[in-house]
């Protein structure tokens, strides 16, 4: 028991360890850096990594029934997100399920999403399609500066040419989710909480440190 524990947490450090890099990623190229991420990528990377630091809903009573079913990410206006998605997804899992993303045009065809991404554009377009959903068991990642204003639960913010998220801890407890503290502890600002993480040049977690430098990623 104790050596799986002691394998469990070691995964989940390494898995933190990841979100710190995503903070880290330069979106445009130094001397130092050379060829950097595209924003598409690094998003897409984020949100298959979300998943494993959030409860859903009822997730713990539908385990068993839910395993069989795929986890399902909807992209919607960003189809350079779902292409990277479409690329990384068939050989991954998230949740012990099967990993697939689905590129919608209209909420009607968000079917089962756990996720829903929304890029950027009206707010009011943005802001009414949040409420239509807010029942639903889905998560939802906003690309505004103002997401979580709009009803996000997770939303991009980009700062010093890397992509960084906030989270709003009302929102999603509104909705019955739970967030870990290892992911709120990335974020770069949590809407619901006295006390707010650093946010800054740095992250760490887990034992898991991974500074941001100018010059790209410390490791």
């Amino acid at each position: 028991m104790e050596l799986l524990t002691s394998a469990a947490q070691s995964m989940q450090r390494f898995a933190v360890g990841w979100l710190c890099v995503l903070a880290c990623l330069p979106m445009e190229p130094t001397a130092a850096q050379g060829t950097p991420y595209s924003e598409e990528s690094i998003k897409a990377a984020y949100l298959y990594r979300f998943a494993g630091y959030i409860e859903w809903p009822h997730e713990s009573s539908d385990a068993g029934a839910a395993e069989t079913k795929p986890f399902t990410i909807a992209v919607l206006g960003a189809a350079g997100v779902a292409d990277h998605l479409d690329r990384i997804l068939p050989t991954l899992q998230i949740k012990n399920r099967p990993a697939r993303v689905r590129q919608i045009t209209s909420l009607s065809e968000l079917r089962d999403a756990s996720i829903l991404y929304i890029r950027a554009g009206s707010s009011n377009r943005v802001k009414k399609l949040i409420e239509s959903i807010a029942r639903k068991p889905v998560l939802i990642v906003t690309d505004d500066s103002s997401g979580l204003e709009m009803g996000g639960m997770i939303n991009f913010r980009e700062v010093d040419h890397r992509v960084r998220f906030e989270v709003s801890l009302v929102t999603a407890q509104r909705a019955k989710f739970r967030i870990s503290s290892e992911l709120l502890a990335l974020a770069l600002r949590v809407e619901g909480t006295e006390s707010q993480p650093a946010g800054g040049t740095g992250c760490q977690a887990g034992g898991v440190v991974a500074p941001c430098r100018q010059g790209g990623v410390q490791r």
